[in-house]
């Protein structure tokens, strides 16, 4: 079996993006805080929801991203008249 080379930059030229991510969300204070209100309260009040993933253990995550989809889903639908 051969070994197959890649050319390209040396690994110490390569930049990692994870930094930049890291670096943005350490800043952050929460997953709301480049958000802007809507003056909605139905929204408003779904999207800040978010805010409590930080202190969530991981697996539960998903359960409050179905809870939000389904606000905004619901808010979204009362905006729709009646046919």
């Amino acid at each position: 079996m051969t070994e197959t080379q890649i050319e390209g930059p040396e690994p110490s030229h390569v930049e990692d993006s994870t930094d930049s991510g890291a670096k943005a969300s350490a800043d952050a204070e929460s997953p709301t805080d480049v958000w802007v209100p809507t003056g909605d309260p139905r929204v408003d009040d779904a999207v800040e929801r978010l805010n409590d993933l930080p202190g969530l253990p991981v697996h539960e995550h998903v359960a409050v991203f179905d809870e939000v989809q389904r606000r905004l889903h619901d808010a979204l639908a009362g905006l729709v008249p009646d046919a």
